[in-house]
């Protein structure tokens, strides 16, 4: 014969084992966020030209570009001339070396409808060289997860600064020029995506995927040896999921959370003058 209080057995032995974990607790900390898909940030071409000896650099739009991909774009030039993108191209940086060498970037999401191909104007006559790369998978809303950029001393070495990303597997992307003519070879670990000269800078563009947030560390491309400048662009993947919050449990109680959902644990009692956040609150949240 079963009896009939054996239920309530049951669930004084599930609140005691909350109040036990609660009180093992003190004062715990639960961390909470909300799950998303991430996509994979994905290669997806490259295009490059160089100016001759003019003041434009028109490039090509990369092949099998579709809506939402993130495009950037490098113009390497002689000299510290302004660069003016074409409509819809926004500015990450800039960074030259003594006045001789300067390399800017830019950066635009594609429309279902792109241009055959875009001219940045320079302001002077100049030899210059420009690249775009493009990219799938990239947050549309925010793509640079960070950025950094430094001219350097004439050298063989073309050094681009570490940077911190804060997000898992960044497309990490180098960009090296020089004015010793030639070709640049990427650094070790990247994959080169573009190697353009002209009567006077190189572009070099090579990327790799960065997964762990943090310091990069620095990259160092090789090249005939010249004033040069470095930089490094993260770019962060779409659906990487926002930091999560965190919950504090600060009571032995068994209320339930009123909004699961919101990132606040709070059954609706207060402790002191803090809402109450109990186990079985916190675990709702932290499952909502």
């Amino acid at each position: 014969m079963i009896s009939a209080t054996a239920p309530r057995t049951v669930s004084a032995r599930i609140r005691h084992l909350y109040l036990a974990i609660a009180f093992g607790l003190v004062i715990g900390m639960i961390p909470i966020g909300v799950g998303t898909a991430q996509a994979a940030a994905t290669f997806r071409s490259a295009s490059s030209a160089n100016s001759g000896l003019t003041n434009t650099v028109t490039i090509a739009q990369p092949a099998g570009i579709q809506a939402n991909d993130v495009m950037l774009a490098s113009i390497s030039r002689d000299g510290t001339s302004s660069v003016t993108p074409p409509a819809g191209w926004v500015s990450i940086r800039s960074d030259a070396q003594a006045g001789d060498i300067a390399q800017d970037l830019f950066y635009k999401v594609a429309t279902g409808s792109e241009p055959a191909d875009y001219t940045f104007t320079l302001g002077a006559v100049t030899g210059a060289s420009g690249a775009i790369a493009a990219y799938s998978g990239i947050d549309t809303t925010n793509p640079i997860d960070a950025h950094g950029g430094q001219g350097n001393g004439e050298s063989s070495n073309i050094t681009a600064p570490s940077i911190t990303t804060t997000v898992a597997d960044a497309a990490l992307v180098g960009f090296f020029a020089n004015l010793s003519g030639g070709s640049i070879t990427q650094p070790p670990g990247m994959t080169e995506r573009v190697d353009q000269s002209s009567i006077d800078a190189v572009t070099e563009i090579a990327d790799e995927s960065f997964a762990t947030p943090g310091a990069t560390g620095t990259r160092v491309a090789t090249g005939s040896a010249g004033l040069n400048v470095g930089q490094l662009v993260a770019l962060k993947p779409s659906g990487s999921p926002p930091p999560s919050a965190t919950v504090v449990v600060n009571s032995t109680g068994d209320a339930s959370d009123t909004t699961p959902g919101d990132d606040v644990c709070d059954t609706g009692g207060t402790v002191g003058t803090d809402p109450e956040c109990t186990l079985r609150a916190a675990i709702q949240e932290a499952n909502a």
